[in-house]
């Protein structure tokens, strides 16, 4: 047997019971311009990245060449500046890090026609010329970076207040003020990655993401520091997380910082607890991750967690 069902609004769907059933339906949706769709929203643009990270210029220039932007880097202002010199073309956006003298920013006001500054460690006078689009906090994101790129001033740019060089902006309605600390996950099932993402959003916290352990290496070194807590896959492909785990530790030796690492597994048995410690790790969760546990384990390795009577994680 079937069954159509229709409704005023032209939409229409069919139900098909017997071994299976089948499921159609007519959706009326707007279908935006090619040039606001991904792939094409800064299409024929020409970018220049500055910066003094390897990775950081294939990451945001990758984002960047996919939105079908044309894109040259430079490792430092000097040599930007040498392009110019050179007769490159004009660059509709420049992606200025921190730490580059005022003179190069200057020469570059009149050379570009948006100047975005990345990081917070830029001069005064420049953080407060008029001519500056924007200047975007550390990691950087996709989102904000294209709202920047395209529509403005991002909602979350770093903005200039009276009494302090950079205020952060309000915090989101489902966020608790003070308690903004950066998680970084480390996930590569997409599923369990937003199921994270939205707990931690719950819980008043920043997150990141990573597919693989390299690509968490990365945001590492383009965080500033700002990470203060890893959720950490253990079986990944390019690199798992315990050889992430331990590459992490050998860099720490040198800078002296220790980032908490939690391992996430689905397998508990102890010779893979016992791998996770010896790897470097600090504790682990068992999957699926429930909301009380990422909240036992934020106030065990976080002072700033609000404490609450649920049980701690069995481990």
């Amino acid at each position: 047997p079937s069954r159509w069902c229709s409704k005023p609004t032209s939409s229409c769907s069919r139900v098909s019971s017997g071994v299976g059933s089948t499921f159609t339906f007519t959706a009326h949706v707007h279908v935006p311009s090619s040039e606001q769709q991904p792939g094409h929203r800064l299409a024929g643009q020409r970018m220049l990245i500055v910066d003094s990270s390897g990775s950081y210029r294939e990451t945001v220039g990758g984002w960047l060449r996919n939105e079908a932007a044309v894109v040259d880097c430079s490792p430092d202002g000097p040599q930007a500046m040498e392009k110019f010199a050179h007769g490159a073309p004009h660059y509709d956006s420049v992606l200025l890090s921190a730490c580059e003298k005022e003179s190069v920013f200057i020469s570059m006001l009149g050379r570009v026609t948006r100047l975005v500054l990345v990081g917070s460690g830029h001069p005064d006078a420049m953080q407060r010329d008029p001519r500056v689009r924007c200047c975007l906090p550390k990691p950087l994101r996709l989102t904000p970076l294209l709202d920047a790129l395209m529509n403005g001033e991002p909602e979350c740019a770093l903005q200039l207040g009276p009494a302090s060089l950079f205020i952060e902006p309000a915090p989101l309605p489902s966020k608790k003020r003070g308690h903004q600390r950066s998680v970084l996950v480390v996930e590569d099932n997409l599923v369990n990655q937003k199921v994270t993402v939205k707990q931690l959003e719950r819980l008043g916290y920043d997150s990141f993401v990573a597919v693989n352990g390299a690509e968490a290496l990365r945001v590492l070194e383009t965080s500033s520091g700002a990470i203060d807590l890893i959720f950490m896959d253990c079986q990944m492909p390019v690199m798992d997380g315990f050889e992430c785990t331990r590459e992490i530790r050998r860099l720490e030796r040198k800078t002296g910082r220790h980032v908490p690492i939690i391992a996430l597994t689905a397998n508990v048995m102890p010779e893979v607890v016992e791998q996770c410690r010896g790897a470097g790790m600090d504790a682990y969760m068992s999957k699926p991750v429930k909301m009380d546990d990422i909240r036992d384990v934020l106030r065990k390795f976080m002072s700033d967690v609000p404490s609450t009577d649920s049980p701690a994680p069995t481990q």
